[in-house]
């Protein structure tokens, strides 16, 4: 469909504005098939992920990628901050950052990785004074700090901290004297506690939703659905999916919870039986606390591992 408009609204097009149609199924066959649903679905996908510069079936658009295509049309300098931006949001620097590991080889790069041991150290020239350190929390994440020591500040920018610390395989290994890396380890660590104190545990919270957002979307519109279409005026069983929908987004996901509730949905998709669903949701709802303080994330120092130091001078 996205395909067929842009052949219609096409660049250079003499015409101000285009009008396209869109023709639906009879009810009936909606129901049988769920083809608006399944387009649906696939179309804010596409718009969350690349972004669209149109509505296909009424959606609220968000023209990710092709609002930064008309920037680029603009001037040079403008169009030098957009490309830096875009190169900024991929990690490490987008191609800056693989290009060197392709050229090592992707396939020995694992194998070469593990023989390395925790906290290696090494250091090169280029005109800077500071250090570099990689740290690994757990499977979660991966920490960038590098520690500007003439203006005492830390740059965690994986763009900026890359060309700094990139090099030749050749480049002469060089360690200054004159930085305490003790000390300025310190400030690190008290760093990532500071972030890990104010922020993993919304972080936390945020990636365990993100994850279960397309799972939860999907459920919502399949309770609709049956709402609409199959309990007529039964008032209670209508109650009942109120219940469901308005409850399962305020829960705290536990892995535990989200494993239960993806077999609850990937059962329903076989069955199509939706009382079974119903009952199956509202006793994974019943006793469900809300934002249990319990299960929040906190900062285990024995889950930080440094993967190594850079002394850059």
């Amino acid at each position: 469909m996205i395909q067929r408009a842009g052949r219609i609204d096409r660049i250079g097009s003499p015409f101000d504005e285009i009008y396209i149609y869109n023709f639906y199924p009879e009810k009936e066959l909606e129901s049988l098939l769920e083809l608006v649903k399944i387009l649906q679905t696939k179309i804010e996908m596409i718009n969350e992920t690349i972004g669209l510069d149109a509505s296909v079936l009424g959606e609220k658009i968000n023209p990710k990628v092709f609002g930064i295509i008309r920037d680029l049309r603009g001037t040079k300098d403008k169009k030098e901050v957009i490309l830096k931006e875009l190169e900024e949001e991929q990690f490490g620097g987008g191609e800056l950052f693989w290009q060197p590991l392709k050229d090592f080889g992707l396939e020995r790069l694992k194998e070469f990785c593990k023989s390395l041991p925790h906290g290696i150290q090494s250091g090169l020239k280029k005109g800077f004074k500071g250090i570099f350190f990689s740290y690994k929390y757990e499977e979660d994440y991966h920490l960038w700090y590098l520690y500007d020591a003439i203006n005492d500040r830390f740059i965690t920018n994986k763009t900026e901290i890359l060309n700094f610390i990139s090099c030749k395989e050749d480049e002469p290994r060089v360690i200054p004297e004159d930085l305490d890396v003790f000390e300025i380890h310190k400030k690190v660590r008290r760093k990532i506690e500071e972030f890990f104190s104010e922020g993993l545990i919304a972080t936390k919270i945020r990636a365990v939703h993100g994850r279960m957002e397309k799972t939860l979307r999907d459920m919502r519109d399949e309770l609709v659905f049956i709402q609409e279409n199959y309990l007529e005026e039964n008032d209670a069983l209508i109650q009942k999916v109120d219940n469901i929908i308005n409850g399962l987004p305020s829960i705290s996901f536990t892995k535990k919870r989200m494993k239960t509730l993806r077999k609850i949905w990937k059962d329903y998709k076989q069955s199509r039986n939706w009382h079974i669903m119903l009952a199956r949701l509202s006793e994974f709802l019943k006793e469900k606390p809300v934002n249990e303080l319990e299960e929040t994330v906190e900062f285990d120092e024995n889950k930080l591992k440094l993967i190594c130091v850079d002394f850059i001078s």
